[in-house]
């Protein structure tokens, strides 16, 4: 098990200072954070997406390095060594302060069925 750097992100959404859940275990993980009462903190991203990808906290390797290296991820990969394994999903921890939009990523068949005309040449 590896202890990780996760990434957190300010949203006007999200809630202000110590009201949220996000910056509070931000907090309690890095010793020298201090909460700014004046920032909301909207959500904490474990994952490997390139606009806030997780580290691992003895080393700063980088989450998807990290897997890429390891021999149980070779189903990630279809067996084809790769410098970075991005994860097909984004593990986050979301502080809601205010409504906000639901957003959706549709998988290729479904963009394919409902925008034929724009999308003629994907392959399923």
């Amino acid at each position: 098990m590896q202890r990780l750097e996760c990434h957190v992100k300010k949203y006007k959404w999200g809630k202000q200072g110590s009201e949220s859940e996000v910056a509070r275990l931000f907090a309690a993980g890095h010793k020298n954070f201090e909460v700014d009462e004046d920032e909301t903190y909207a959500e904490l991203w474990m994952g490997t997406h390139p606009d806030g990808p997780a580290v691992l906290s003895n080393s700063s390797t980088r989450l998807s390095t990290f897997i890429a290296k390891s021999h149980s991820a070779s189903y990630l990969s279809n067996n084809n060594w790769k410098e970075d394994i991005h994860l097909p999903f984004i593990m986050k921890v979301m502080s809601i302060a205010r409504s906000l939009s639901l957003q959706v990523h549709p998988n290729k068949v479904i963009v394919h069925l409902e925008f034929l005309c724009i999308f003629s040449d994907i392959v399923i």
